[in-house]
Order: C-alpha cells, then structure tokens, then sequence
C-alpha cells in the first residue's frame, strides 16, 4: 500500500479492508464515518467518509470528494451501491 501515488482510505477501501476482517469480527458500514491517522512522524490526520490521502514522496496530501463528476467519485459510488444492495 505504501507506495508514491497511491490513493488510501477512501471510504471504498476503509469498506474494503473491514471486509478482509475475521468472519467473527462484526462491524457497522455508514458513510458518515471520521478517521484519526498517525503516520510515522506522529503527524496526525483526521478524514471524513468524503476525504482520502494520496501519498507523495515525503508527505501525504489530503484530497476530497468535491467534484461528482470525477471517475473515481463514480467508482467509489458504485462500489459503495453494490454493497448497499447486498447488505440492505
């Protein structure tokens, strides 16, 4: 994951990685949800369900959902769709 470009916890892969979670484990998914992120010089990012971060070579940029017509609003929306119908 932690490799320069790469996009991280968007609300699409915040679902993604409780779903890789242990069968026992049980969890809510809303999407009205706040992350607090540590990195590893104890810089501390809090994101909304709307926010994700991209990582660049000595930083994190924090990016947000504004633009609906973005392809990847598309994707994370029907992604996000998908799971709705199956777990509703």
């Amino acid at each position: 994951m932690c490799i320069v470009g790469n996009e991280l916890f968007s609300a699409a892969f915040v679902l993604r990685c409780l779903q890789y979670e242990p069968l026992w484990t049980s969890f809510v998914f809303d999407k009205d949800y706040v992350l607090t992120v540590l990195d590893n010089t104890i810089q501390q990012y809090t994101l909304r369900s709307n926010e994700y971060v991209v990582l660049e070579k000595t930083h994190v940029r924090v990016c947000r959902f504004d633009d609906t017509a973005s392809p990847k609003v598309a994707e994370q929306k029907e992604y996000l769709a998908n799971f709705d119908s199956m777990h509703m």
